[in-house]
């Protein structure tokens, strides 16, 4: 599993603010595009 700091979608991102749930729940994947940016999926998938 990569590392949440290499994922351009969260780099500058502080520990204080990956625990906080109001900041996980503001930042929250939302479309297909930030999911391919965390995690590897293909057409079919």
């Amino acid at each position: 599993m990569r590392d949440r700091k290499e994922i351009p979608l969260w780099k500058g991102v502080s520990d204080q603010e990956w625990n906080d749930w109001k900041w996980q729940l503001a930042n929250r994947i939302t479309t297909v595009d930030q999911l391919r940016q965390v995690i590897n999926i293909n057409e079919e998938e």
